[in-house]
C-alpha cells in the first residue's frame, strides 16, 4: 500500500459514512475495521476492482495476512476459487493490466519506479560531507541531463499519464532545494524515496489485507466501477479519501472535484487529499463552501507515515 491510513482514521467517526479511491482496497479495508458503517471504494481501473474481489475472496475462505504475503497474484488467483466476490473476467482483467507476477500486497507501481530513479539519481546529487555543493559541477549537471532519458525507461507511457508533465523538473527542484542544505537528511522527500521497500514492513502489510475476524459483506463495501459520484452509494459522505488522483492534472482539478462532491456531502464533510509532489498551497482556492481545515491538515500531517504519497491538505465544507 502506497498510503498510511493513520489520518482517515483519526478523523473517522462511529458511523460515519465513507468514500476512499479503491487502490486495490487498501483504504476501504482500514476504514471498515476502524468503524465506518459504510465504504464505498471507486476506481474507474478495473483490474484494481478485480484485485480488490480477489482479496476479498481469498479472506472469505480464511487466509491470513501471512498467506497473502508469501503469494503472488497468480498463486492468489489459483485460489480463489469461485467465491462470491469473483467475477469469471477477472484473470483477464489482471493479465492485461500486467498484475500476475507481482506480490499480492505490493505497492503502487509508481512508488516502486520512483523508488528506482530517486536509488539512480542519489549517488551523483550526494557528495561527501566533505565535497563542496556547486549545482554547475558535472556531478549535478549530469543526472538532471539523462533524467528525461531514465523516466521514459523507468516509467512505460501508461503511468506517465499519471503523473505530471513536468515530473522531471518537479524531481530536479525538490532534490536540488532539499539538497542546498549541509546535510542530505534535511530532504525528507528523498529520504522516504530511499527508505526499505512496503512490502518488507509488516505494519504496513497489514494495511493492505481485510483483517475482521468475519467476510466483509457486500452491505457495507461498495465497489463502484467509475468516478464517485452521487449515484455510487448511501448519501452523504462525512469522509472522502482522494488518494493522490490529481497529481496528473493542473491544481484546479481539485476545485472541480470540490464542487462535484456538493450532492455527496453534508456540511463538516472533509475531503483528505494525498500527493506525491504538491504542498498544501499548491492547489487552486476552494470553492463556495469549502475552505482549507489547517487545524486538520497539520495533524493529518503529523500522523501520516506513508513514504511517499502523502497527506497534502484536508477540504472542509463548511456549508
Amino acid at each position: 500500500m502506497h498510503e498510511d491510513p493513520a489520518p482517515e482514521i483519526a478523523l473517522l467517526q462511529p458511523g460515519h459514512r465513507v468514500a476512499c479511491v479503491l487502490s486495490a482496497g487498501d483504504m476501504a479495508f482500514s476504514l471498515l475495521k476502524s468503524g465506518a458503517c459504510h465504504v464505498t471504494a471507486a476506481d474507474v481501473n478495473p483490474a484494481q476492482h478485480a484485485l480488490a474481489r480477489m482479496k476479498l475472496a481469498l479472506h472469505a475462505q480464511g487466509w491470513s495476512l501471512s498467506d497473502a504475503a508469501l503469494s503472488d497474484v497468480t498463486q492468489a488467483l489459483r485460489n480463489a476459487g469461485h467465491e462470491a466476490w469473483v467475477r469469471d473476467g477477472d484473470r483477464d482483467l489482471l493479465g492485461a493490466a500486467k498484475y500476475m507476477s507481482r506480490p499480492l500486497l505490493a505497492a503502487g507501481d509508481i512508488d516502486l519506479r520512483l523508488r528506482i530513479l530517486a536509488r539512480w539519481i542519489a549517488p551523483w546529487v550526494l557528495p561527501p560531507a566533505t565535497d563542496e555543493r556547486r549545482f554547475g559541477r558535472l556531478r549535478w549537471r549530469a543526472p538532471w541531463y539523462l533524467l528525461g532519458t531514465a523516466i521514459r525507461m523507468v516509467f512505460p507511457r501508461d503511468l506517465r499519464l499519471h503523473l505530471p508533465a513536468d515530473l522531471g523538473a518537479r524531481v530536479k527542484q525538490r532534490m536540488e532545494s532539499r539538497l542546498a542544505a549541509s546535510d542530505a537528511a534535511d530532504n525528507p522527500w528523498l529520504q522516504r524515496l530511499l527508505q526499505p521497500q512496503p512490502w518488507t514492513q509488516p505494519e504496513v502489510l497489514k494495511t493492505s489485507w481485510p483483517a475482521q475476524k468475519s467476510p466483509i459483506e457486500s452491505d457495507v463495501l461498495c465497489l463502484h466501477e467509475g468516478p464517485l459520484d452521487a449515484s455510487s452509494a448511501p448519501l452523504p459522505f462525512h469522509l472522502i479519501s482522494a488518494s493522490n488522483i490529481f497529481d496528473a492534472s493542473s491544481p484546479d482539478t481539485l476545485r472541480d472535484f470540490l464542487m462535484h462532491l456538493q450532492p455527496c456531502t453534508t456540511a463538516g464533510s472533509l475531503v483528505v487529499v494525498r500527493s506525491l509532489f504538491r504542498d498544501a498551497g499548491e492547489w487552486a482556492a476552494p470553492p463556495a463552501g469549502w475552505e482549507v481545515d489547517r487545524e486538520q491538515t497539520s495533524q493529518a500531517q503529523a500522523l501520516d507515515q506513508a513514504p511517499l504519497c502523502r497527506v497534502s491538505v484536508v477540504m472542509k465544507r463548511v456549508a
